[in-house]
């Protein structure tokens, strides 16, 4: 694939978290009682991209409902952690490991924008280092 093609795919999955993040300015009391579903879809968001890149290496169906059932239940526990980055670092290799796969390269990129819009929605900061959104 072409070059362009992956830096407008990168810029486009990172727009996911300040989208996220005005959501949240906008619609402030609604993303407040809507939280838990906001952490339940986070939850799922990171274990289907997971799945899916494991999909094309592995084809096997049950491997792919185990992996995804073990994945939502550590990524349920560890919700609390502070440190997203790495969450994104790992996003980050999954694309790049993906290259080879077309559609499961656009699919992964698809899932991880959507959990940079939930991820937006659910910062506490108002803030991000000394670039402030709003």
């Amino acid at each position: 694939m072409n070059l362009m093609i992956y830096a407008l795919t990168a810029v486009i999955v990172l727009l996911g978290f300040p989208i996220g993040i005005f959501l949240k300015k906008v619609t402030g009391k609604e993303v407040k009682q809507a939280k838990k579903y906001f952490i339940l879809l986070k939850n799922l968001l990171v274990s289907a991209v997971i799945t899916v890149f494991l999909f094309a290496i592995y084809s096997n169906f049950v491997f792919l409902l185990l992996s995804f059932i073990i994945l939502f239940i550590v990524s349920s526990s560890y919700s609390k952690m502070k440190y997203d980055y790495v969450t994104y670092l790992l996003f980050l290799a999954i694309l790049f490991f993906a290259q080879n796969y077309i559609r499961i390269f656009y699919i992964c990129s698809v899932l991880m924008f959507f959990y940079g819009f939930v991820r937006g929605s659910l910062s506490e900061k108002k803030s991000f280092g000394k670039i402030k959104f709003f």
